[in-house]
């Protein structure tokens, strides 16, 4: 689901705003997007089961 979001994503501010929330340690664009398309799909993917639109069941199948 990530993969979505990787062309929504401008990768110089992505990687600004990982540098100010982890105190000037550097990342790389790439690697900014790719960590904050996980996040954007996470939360779409949480509100989802929040609404009831999806159950996320445990790996044992329920």
């Amino acid at each position: 689901m990530s993969k979505r979001f990787y062309d929504r994503i401008d990768p110089g501010v992505a990687a600004e705003a990982y540098r100010r929330y982890l105190k000037g340690s550097y990342v790389s664009n790439e690697d900014a997007v790719r960590l904050l398309a996980r996040v954007l799909a996470a939360w779409c993917i949480e509100a989802g089961e929040m609404l009831g639109y999806i159950k996320i069941l445990g790996w044992g199948g329920g």
